[in-house]
């Protein structure tokens, strides 16, 4: 099996899969289903979310950033929110469920209540969901950095801007009369979203479920000839939306899986390659994806807070004084294959040194060595673990902030196998009497179908600027090729990002927009 076809099965089943796995969080527990939090799980906001400095984030999609004549063309203009926070701690993530830090043992023990003069003892019954279990023995590999959120947005997706030219003078740039030369149905797609990240030190995940309306429901049409009418010069009316695919309800699961192939300092930055599957599945779009990614930032982040992992591996082998040297040495056997063989994540370069140490045990076996020279072995087989904790150790999952400015530039390649895309494959559809000069479908109406390419291509590259972890902006460039056999073109369009740590980050698109009306407000239709 193919690591795209891997990573994106594993995607598919931590969806599918987290449902069964526990019971929603309840009471005192501090767990939390990955399905509950893409969803809605009031108790981890109110925790950690609600007390915690949001950022916002407003971008705006359209061909027309990009400098070139091409307008209203195919993925023709997208706006999105987006809140999140970064929530603070390191949370243990395991069989679809994430594992707070205020529970357990250590959190019953250090509480508020339980330090408090005169206070009694807490009962750890309470705790039943959240026990020792999950939080034993954890390793730094095993903790995930939490980014959380909710946004809301609008897609609009338009035919070729040529295609309505050869049969009339046309009124705008696209128009009813011409749909039989249409590469791809007009739509539109409103949603909001709830937003999950998770961040280790090998790899990351992205998760998103979206609800919301494709179709006429979705105001495409009052979008593009509102944003037409007044901040900028434009087709009215525009025909073509009379034909667009129907109303359907959409529910939507994106998700990414990353690794990282390279993370190295350079250049007083930070360089960072991975490859990572991407998968979406609903009532919208159903693909496949893998691809390449590449980040470097200027200068690496001098902001960081530090999650390290308690001891990995102990074996307490010289304290069991009724067992025999040679006893001692077979059970610091079994608890390190125990070790090998549970452990979720172990570097290869420590995984090697452990598999030489268990080879040094077998060989120290079959000789026929004296009790003291036993105890010494085991002395030495001890100091060799306590130094490999520590190695095991100093890898530490960072969460790192700019310490001042930064610029930052990135790019990614991917490839998708399409199986499903209901703004192509709902058709194109065309009243009677469109042209009542024309003969077929022109005349009688009904739906005209295009041909969706099961493979396509894309790529962004992009930069970015900003202060700290206060504000942001930057400008991607995105490319992709033909989305459906008729299509004319590749498509490319441009996006500007807006990001920061209060209220006019969210604003500052509808802001631009709005200051782009009145700047044309000479235009402006009677």
């Amino acid at each position: 099996m193919s690591v795209s076809t891997r990573g994106c099965m594993g995607l598919l089943a931590l969806v599918l899969g987290s449902g069964a796995s526990a019971v929603m969080a309840q009471g005192a527990d501090d767990s939390y289903l990955l399905f509950d939090l893409l969803t809605n799980d009031s108790d981890f906001e109110h925790r950690y979310v609600d007390e915690s400095e949001r950022i916002w984030r407003s971008q705006i999609e359209n061909d027309a950033l990009t400098g070139s004549n091409i307008t209203d063309q195919y993925y023709t203009n997208a706006l999105n929110v987006r809140s999140y926070v970064s929530v603070d701690g390191a949370f243990l993530y395991e069989n679809g469920r994430l594992y707070g830090y205020l529970c357990g043992p250590e959190a019953l023990k250090n509480s508020p209540e339980s330090m408090a003069p005169g206070a009694e003892e807490l009962d750890a019954e309470e705790y039943a969901e959240c026990v020792e279990a999950p939080r034993r023995g954890v390793q730094t590999r095993d903790l995930k950095l939490v980014t959380y959120g909710f946004g809301f947005g609008h897609k609009m997706y338009t035919p070729y801007q040529h295609a309505g030219r050869g049969y009339r003078t046309p009124v705008g740039y696209q128009y009813l009369e011409n749909a039989l030369h249409y590469d791809r149905p007009y739509a539109a797609w409103l949603y909001l979203s709830r937003n999950l990240t998770l961040e280790d030190l090998d790899s990351y995940s992205e998760h998103e479920v979206s609800i919301g309306m494709v179709g006429p429901t979705a105001a495409g049409r009052w979008v593009q000839e509102s944003a037409h009418s007044y901040p900028f010069t434009g087709a009215m009316p525009i025909e073509g939306w009379r034909s667009q695919v129907h109303n359907r309800l959409a529910i939507q699961y994106s998700g990414k899986l990353a690794w990282h192939l390279l993370q190295q300092p350079m250049l007083a930055g930070r360089v960072k390659v991975s490859h990572f599957a991407r998968l979406e599945l609903g009532t919208v779009i159903d693909r496949l994806g893998y691809g390449v990614e590449l980040s470097a930032k200027w200068p690496e982040s001098a902001s960081c807070d530090v999650y390290r992992a308690s001891e990995v591996m102990f074996v307490g082998t010289l304290a069991l004084p009724d067992l025999t040297v040679e006893q001692r040495v077979w059970r610091f056997r079994e608890d390190l294959q125990h070790y090998l063989s549970a452990a979720a994540y172990i570097p290869d370069v420590q995984r090697d040194k452990l598999l030489a140490v268990e080879e040094g045990i077998d060989a120290f076996l079959a000789a026929d060595a004296s009790a003291t020279d036993g105890f010494r072995f085991l002395q030495r087989l001890q100091h060799g673990v306590a130094a490999l904790n520590d190695e095991l150790r100093n890898l530490a999952l960072r969460s790192c902030h700019p310490g001042g400015m930064y610029a930052e530039v990135f790019g990614n390649a991917t490839g998708h196998y399409v199986a499903y895309n209901y703004l192509i494959d709902n058709g194109i559809h065309i009243p009677a009497n469109a042209d009542p000069a024309a003969t077929g479908i022109m005349k009688t109406g009904g739906t005209r179908h295009v041909h969706r390419n099961p493979w396509i291509a894309s790529a962004t590259i992009g930069v970015k600027t900003g202060w700290k972890d206060s504000w942001g902006i930057g400008l991607n460039y995105h490319f992709r090729s033909e989305e459906t056999r008729e299509q004319h073109d590749q498509h490319a369009w441009a996006e500007l990002v807006v990001e920061g740590k209060s209220d006019w980050a969210a604003l500052f698109i509808p802001g631009l927009l709005l200051a782009a009306s009145l700047n044309n407000r000479e235009n402006w239709p009677d």
